[in-house]
């Protein structure tokens, strides 16, 4: 398989770490024409011939990318940099992942699903939520208390709970709703 070279990887990296400091400092219409040259510049590099460790890079941009766009309000383009980036770690998966992938998935699809529930498709929200719920869940119920990711995992997860909670009371799902609420409060030691 193909992988980036050191060279390109550095440039392209640069781009990325340019757009992240602009996206940081709420300059987030150029952080976005960094992280749209970047990805671009990978698709190049990559070509047909595409290496597990070169698509997680190119989703982790598309991620970076999708979160830049939502600051802009660009819901739209946010919401398909964030699904681009769910497709490339869903192939990954398939392979076998790490539990730091699946933790990356499951932000995308949370991310996703914030889009859609501003967008009032609280259906297709919910979906998201619900989907990240259980990729957490599952890496959760391995991870030792005293493992310094589990509190990233509980906070990501109380995120996706939220974002849960909120969708099923729009939908009127009383009991489905009060289920995230417990399961949020409980996360939080309330």
């Amino acid at each position: 398989m193909k992988s980036i070279s050191e060279k390109a990887l550095s440039e392209v990296s640069t781009l990325l770490a340019r757009g992240y400091e602009l996206d940081r400092m709420g300059q987030f219409e150029e952080a976005d024409k960094y992280y749209r040259y970047s990805i671009d510049s990978l698709e190049r590099t990559f070509g047909d011939e595409e290496s597990a460790g070169n698509l997680n890079i190119l989703a982790a941009y598309a991620f970076h990318h999708g979160t830049a766009l939502e600051e802009l309000g660009k819901f739209e383009h946010a919401a398909s940099a964030y699904r681009r980036a769910i497709e490339i770690w869903d192939a990954i998966r398939e392979d076998g992942c790490s539990s730091d992938l699946i933790v990356s998935l499951a932000r995308a699809l949370t991310s996703l699903g914030r889009i859609k529930r501003k967008s009032r498709n609280f259906r297709s929200a919910l979906d998201c939520y619900e989907r990240a719920r259980g990729l957490l869940l599952s890496i959760l119920m391995f991870t030792h208390a005293a493992d310094p990711r589990k509190e990233i995992l509980l906070k990501v997860l109380s995120g996706t709970l939220l974002g849960a909670f909120k969708s099923a009371a729009a939908l009127r799902k009383r009991d489905l709703a009060r289920g995230y609420r417990k399961e949020l409060k409980k996360i939080l030691g309330q």
